[in-house]
């Protein structure tokens, strides 16, 4: 599905990561594992369009979106979650939801947000609360079905139990796994 190729990027003229070759399969789970500062991040935003590529290509499903920008990514179906600020938190979740489809046809977006209620039953009672007032993995949840609202097929988490208690992690884990059994 993902296929980065002797891939050198950073931020403008400094290099972070330095020929990069890694595959993502279709219908698997990959994890990027390393010790802080080692370039998982940069790897991700990189991928996504946010970090310059300095050399090396991106490809998906066999196309190279190498310079495509971010919001075509997102159009052909790849979404990336940062780590934080992930979500308006000035929006209610409902708003929240509706931006993230806002390319969908009105009955697709319907068809979404009934998936979204049925992973996320912990969202569906917050609908018309803003998204600052959720809790830590409320707000992950929130940014995790914004991303399977729109269609996603590629799902990019950066860190997504980071500054959640155990419990929550798990439920975190468990939540992508249902996912993934959707799409």
């Amino acid at each position: 599905m993902l296929r980065v190729e002797n891939f050198f990027a950073g931020y403008k003229e400094l290099r972070i990561l330095f020929d990069i070759n890694a595959l993502v399969e279709e219908g698997k789970i990959t994890t990027i594992a390393g010790p802080n500062g080692s370039g998982k991040s940069t790897f991700l935003k990189s991928v996504f369009g946010l970090v310059t590529i300095q050399s090396g290509r991106v490809l998906y499903k066999s196309k190279d979106i190498t310079i495509i920008p971010p919001h075509k990514k997102t159009m052909i179906g790849i979404a990336y979650l940062p780590q934080v600020e992930n979500i308006f938190t000035n929006l209610t979740v409902e708003e929240n939801l509706r931006i993230a489809g806002y390319t969908l046809k009105n009955e697709e977006y319907k068809e979404r947000l009934n998936l979204v209620k049925e992973i996320f039953p912990e969202l569906k009672m917050r609908l018309k609360q803003n998204g600052g007032a959720l809790s830590g993995g409320e707000r992950q949840f929130l940014a995790i079905a914004s991303a399977l609202i729109k269609k996603a097929e590629l799902l990019m988490l950066d860190e997504p139990t980071a500054m959640l208690s155990p419990r929550l992690a798990s439920d975190t884990f468990n939540k992508i796994l249902e996912i993934k059994k959707h799409n």
